[in-house]
């Protein structure tokens, strides 16, 4: 992680330089770009983006290379100071992309973790999920569903007959009489 460490303390810096700032929204705003080895101000424009699990990040050049740092990270950093080892910045309100100083907060990993299950975005190993009615649009097998295409299977039935039974895919019907499942 040393380019997170990197381009979170070059976005300090740029933050006490005046180039970038964070309104009372927590979102960051860029004043200033380097062009041609010097600092121009700008007009004010948004300095994040999406990153690809969501989450808003900063993307700063350092040493002619793009770098990027996750945008709470600089936000809880710029307002709180350095984030502790093993310590990491929470959502309260789990949306990954409203920084807002207080929806964030600073936790540890199992921290993390317990909020989420506790707000129903994942679940724990070992407790079984309420399964959804539909997935891709179709609707879900019900247990019987599930029962009875084992049974089909272990009587010998062809995985495309039971597929065609449940009006399924081959693999979802192998998957879910698979000899572990039995």
């Amino acid at each position: 992680m040393r380019s997170e460490r990197t381009a979170l303390d070059c976005a300090i810096n740029m933050l006490r330089q005046g180039y970038l700032a964070i309104d009372e929204d927590g979102r960051i705003w860029r004043h200033a770009i380097r062009s041609h080895g010097k600092w121009r101000t700008i007009r004010a424009r948004r300095a994040e983006n999406i990153g690809g699990k969501g989450y808003l990040r900063l993307t700063l050049q350092i040493d002619g290379k793009l770098q990027s740092v996750m945008a709470h990270r600089v936000i809880w950093t710029w307002l709180h100071g350095a984030i502790p080892p093993k310590m990491q910045i929470n959502h309260k309100d789990l949306l990954k992309q409203h920084n807002t100083p207080s929806n964030l907060e600073l936790v540890d990993a199992s921290g993390n973790i317990r909020h989420s299950y506790a707000n129903g975005r994942t679940r724990p190993w070992g407790i079984p999920a309420a399964r959804p009615k539909q997935w891709r649009h179709k609707a879900k097998l019900t247990d019987e569903q599930i029962t009875e295409a084992q049974h089909m299977r272990a009587h010998g039935y062809l995985l495309k007959e039971i597929a065609t039974h449940l009006n399924i895919g081959t693999t979802h019907a192998h998957r879910i009489t698979n000899a572990n499942n039995i």
